[in-house]
């Protein structure tokens, strides 16, 4: 056919399969990361992508139903020409009929998953409004086939898929080194910094208590209250015994010293607070969970034969887990580490 309208609608349902097939693959490589960023910063459409993302079944059952209907009309209408051309020629016919398949499957399905996996973020959201119209325009004829695969799943004794998307963290890890264009520097170093808690323990970060500062509990609270002045601490361990008795004790604070209705006297002995002790085996999630449940600053690490191994501060397991750097003073100045470890 010549008239203009078959050709007009030719092309919009070529435009749309191109359309559909490219927000299809879009959305498998979206960072919700950074839409939620976007969302924050109040860039139009972000909310209402990040919709889509946050409850993708009807999101998903209107790109396969508006593909398919794309897909069928288009390649209807371009069949029915090549017959009126072709007429009773089969051979023509055929090998016509493979070259409209051939460019449908370019213009309709590989051009556009190419364009929308390398630019997910910038083409999902610029086209966000547009797919708002399709999926309004198609909403009954998704809803029925909603209903129809629910009452199949229903029929067959199916049941909703509830398993892991991924087998193991490697496979995740795999596919987000895959994903280069959807996550940043920042994005994948935390996440890999999140995958690797599943086997780091306190071993790995316990400092040895050789290089902290640390009391006995005959030391005066004169000397204490210098100590922690000379080296800006605020918490101390304090040993007791000698030789193979030699413990940690407890930890004695500056706070306790300070604010007194009397000044403070004896030694660190008669301040001490209970310390927290941790196994070296133990992981970095669970340690941060005890230390914040305690309100402590640091733990003392105890070994396979129970002895002190080692100290770890709150801040080595944040800045171990999410690569938090130590808080500072107003005037810029960075604040000691908790704990008696020397201040660097």
């Amino acid at each position: 056919m010549n008239h203009p309208w078959h050709w007009l609608a030719v092309g919009v349902w070529l435009l749309l399969s191109f359309f559909m097939s490219g927000m299809e693959a879009g959305v498998q490589v979206l960072s919700p990361l950074r839409i939620r960023q976007w969302v924050r910063s109040g860039l139009p459409g972000a909310g209402l992508l990040l919709g889509y993302l946050e409850k993708p079944e009807n999101f998903l059952w209107t790109i396969l139903v508006g593909n398919t209907l794309a897909n069928f009309a288009a390649m209807s209408l371009l069949v029915v020409d090549l017959q009126m051309v072709t007429g009773t020629r089969p051979w023509q016919f055929w090998c016509g009929f493979a070259v409209i398949c051939m460019g449908l499957y370019v213009f309709g399905d590989l051009l556009p998953k190419t364009l929308f996996r390398r630019f997910p973020n910038r083409l999902c959201l610029r086209l966000v409004f547009a797919f708002r119209l399709v999926h309004f325009a198609l909403s009954p004829l998704v809803a029925v086939t909603e209903q129809f695969a629910r009452l199949l799943l229903w029929m067959t004794g199916g049941s909703a898929l509830t398993g892991r998307l991924f087998g193991n963290r490697d496979e995740f890890r795999a596919l987000m080194q895959d994903s280069e264009g959807a996550l940043s520097s920042t994005e994948r170093t935390l996440i890999n910094r999140v995958l690797d808690l599943q086997n780091a323990t306190l071993a790995r970060l316990a400092r040895p208590l050789a290089t902290a500062t640390t009391v006995t509990a005959e030391t005066p609270v004169d000397q204490v209250l210098a100590l922690c002045r000379e080296r800006d601490l605020n918490r101390l361990p304090v040993w007791q015994g000698t030789g193979n008795r030699r413990r940690i004790v407890g930890v004695v604070r500056l706070t306790d010293l300070l604010f007194r209705a009397e000044p403070a006297a004896g030694t660190a002995a008669q301040h001490l607070r209970p310390a927290l002790f941790l196994d070296e085996g133990l992981r970095l999630d669970e340690a941060l969970r005890r230390l914040q449940r305690g309100g402590d600053q640091f733990a003392i690490v105890v070994g396979a034969v129970g002895r002190e191994a080692g100290l770890v501060t709150l801040w080595d397991i944040l800045r171990a887990m999410f690569g938090t750097d130590r808080p500072a003073k107003p005037g810029g100045e960075t604040l000691p580490e908790a704990g008696g470890i020397k201040a660097r």
